[in-house]
């Protein structure tokens, strides 16, 4: 996680928790935890922590939590989760219990006047705990002032939707240090993207046997009674000598990437005494295998038990399914072609704000996040299919400077009705609106909702993120009631389509939802989409999505 280094602190946050904080009423020790000091003490302004299930992650993130705001004076720690009850969860049962437990804190840093409520712990330092949730919208977390952000179970955070708006909670703050954590799903999870950029840290076992160091990522170090030397099949130790402050003979974190500056820690099941010196646990561990009693598939073993990624997410749709809906023959320009509008009544746009402060590649906080805006343009051809008559994408820059190209762009198509992302776009929508007249832009933001689509009552529809994108591409992409042009011009966007996959939630829901890797954008998709819904606001044909509120239904 991380320790000040703009500010370092006498009082070592893992001391701290021994001291100070208790577990299950009884003092907080390390022993059989000891590869958690140096995360309690590291010095990074950024740390990932990718786990397994099971491995103290919540533990470490309450003790840690609790020990930085009572060492730093009215320092303020933000805490999010996808959901209200992880968030609710983690406040009550790790933090609030632990404070409730450990005599020594609550008589130094909480007072019955102060508030301790399940969102908001104020200490008597001066120190705040804040807590939220987002999955998809942020908008929850604006406005809170931050000094670390911890972001916890990451992988069922739609990352660049979310992350670059908590980011801006730290924006006045001397300390602005990040920590997220979460357990691995898919190789295009935000969880593998953060760890990637990470200093990689494993932990590193040395084989009694034949001496040679072993980390634990695949299920070839799993044996009978123990985890097992991959090169001897000799059984490993997991347990290095009690400290004081770490004896590592036995076990040690050993870098892959020690330049990069966030500081990335994976810890696995088997790594934990816990896990590998109780026969009953190991062999609960075992029954996880894929061939085991408790029926697991090899993904989820190495995601949930080895807390590594695995596989690619699945995608409903494939380039060759995108590339037959092509007419060779058909290309887009501006100005437009001759006859560009033969056989088109309706013609509605769509655009897809870039988030405004774009991440550069090799920057601290998010390496090859790029988010930019775009512009789609669809024409309703013949009276049943959607014809792409431009598409842009802008260069990875701020939307106001592109506001002005694309108000041109949609008097020089005739554009009838545009729908506007409000995520990023609120300001640049009204300009929009402003030079086309009133009622010819809508706004919309996607969420977690009931309704695939409903009007706020005040200045914009709220989508269903995975009921939307689920329609449009079973109703319009697979049934062919699209048309593109030629394959060539289409290839970016393409990219963007086939960027978005499906995950399932770890949250307790297990919600179907589409995700896309941080570093591979999804913006013309989103951009197409919303243009898909300001044709059927404009020509009032809803029934792509009435299958989903049947109230839509077009007669």
């Amino acid at each position: 996680m991380g320790a000040p280094s703009k500010n370092p602190i006498e009082v070592r946050r893992s001391e701290f928790t021994e001291k100070a904080l208790r577990l299950e009423g009884r003092p907080f020790s390390f022993k059989g935890y000891e590869l958690f000091i140096p995360i309690y003490d590291s010095h990074a302004d950024e740390t990932h922590l990718m786990t397994g299930r099971q491995v103290a992650k919540s533990t470490t993130c309450a003790n840690f939590s609790l020990a930085e705001t009572a060492i730093i004076p009215f320092f303020k720690i933000l805490y999010t989760s996808p959901t209200r009850e992880q968030t609710r969860k983690f406040s009550t049962t790790r933090v609030g219990k632990t404070m409730a437990h450990s005599p020594e804190y609550r008589n130094l840093y909480v007072h019955p006047e102060l508030s301790q409520n399940v969102l908001q712990k104020i200490m008597r330092n001066g120190s705040e705990l804040h807590f939220t949730y987002a999955a998809d919208d942020p908008d929850r977390a604006r406005g809170i002032s931050a000094d670390r952000l911890l972001a916890d179970e990451t992988q069922d955070v739609h990352y660049d939707a979310v992350i670059p708006v908590l980011r801006e909670c730290l924006s006045a703050s001397k300390y602005a240090y990040i920590t997220t954590a979460g357990t691995p799903k898919t190789m295009e999870n935000s969880m593998e993207f953060l760890w990637r950029r990470s200093t990689q840290h494993e932990w590193g076992l040395r084989c009694p046997g034949c001496s040679k160091i072993n980390f634990i990522i695949d299920e070839k170090s799993i044996g009978l009674k123990g985890p097992i030397c991959k090169y001897c099949g000799h059984l490993l130790d997991v347990v290095p000598n009690y400290h004081p402050r770490f004896d590592k003979r036995n076990g040690f974190w050993v870098p892959a990437n020690p330049d990069k500056d966030r500081q990335g820690f994976h810890i696995p099941q088997p790594v934990l005494s816990l896990h590998a010196n109780d026969p009953k646990k190991w062999r609960m561990l075992l029954s996880k295998m894929p061939d085991g009693d408790a029926g697991y598939s090899l993904s989820r073993f190495k995601n949930e038990v080895l807390g590594v990624s695995d596989a690619l997410g699945k995608r409903m749709i494939t380039r060759d399914h995108l590339i037959s809906l092509c007419d060779a023959n058909e290309t887009f320009a501006s100005p437009p072609n001759k006859g560009w509008n033969k056989g088109i009544s309706n013609i509605a746009a769509g655009i897809d704000w870039g988030g405004g402060s774009v991440i550069k590649k090799g920057t601290l906080s998010d390496m090859d996040v790029v988010s930019r805006t775009v512009l789609w343009i669809w024409g309703m051809w013949k009276g049943r299919a959607y014809k792409c008559l431009f598409y842009k994408v802008f260069p990875a820059d701020h939307p106001i400077h592109d506001i002005a190209e694309i108000i041109h762009y949609l008097k020089e198509f005739n554009v009838e009705m545009v729908y506007g992302d409000a995520g990023e776009g609120h300001v640049a929508n009204s300009m929009i609106q402003e030079a086309l007249g009133p009622g010819r832009l809508y706004q919309c933001q996607y969420g977690f909702h009931k309704k695939p689509l409903t009007w706020n009552a005040h200045d914009r529809y709220l989508l269903d993120r995975t009921t939307i994108i689920d329609c449009f591409f079973l109703q319009r992409v697979l049934k062919k009631r699209v048309v593109f042009a030629n394959k060539q011009q289409m290839t970016a966007a393409f990219d963007d389509f086939l960027a978005e996959y499906e995950e399932v939630t770890m949250d307790g829901t297990g919600r179907r939802v589409w995700r896309h890797a941080p570093a591979e954008p999804d913006d013309a998709l989103h951009a197409a989409i919303f243009g898909w819904l300001a044709m059927m606001s404009l020509t009032t044909d809803y029934n792509d999505i009435a299958a989903f509120d049947t109230s839509l239904i077009t007669q």
